[in-house]
């Protein structure tokens, strides 16, 4: 399963506001599935895998951190 299997990836802009945690600058990424993906357990099952996945595999820069 891939990601084009998954999701339609969607790039928007908005007001700019800078969110602080302790102060440290945050941005906060969303995602949801279709319904049939949570409609199914094996499907969801194996997005979220595809999900942990993806982000395990991102090259983060010194100084950035997930959460």
């Amino acid at each position: 399963m891939d990601m084009q299997e998954l999701a339609n990836i969607l790039f928007s802009s908005g007001m700019g506001s800078i969110h602080r945690e302790n102060q440290e600058k945050r941005i906060t990424v969303s995602y949801s599935f279709t319904d049939d993906i949570k409609n199914s357990k094996d499907l969801l099952a194996g997005a979220q895998a595809e999900i942990e996945s993806i982000v395990a595999g991102l090259n983060i820069p010194s100084g950035l951190q997930l959460k």
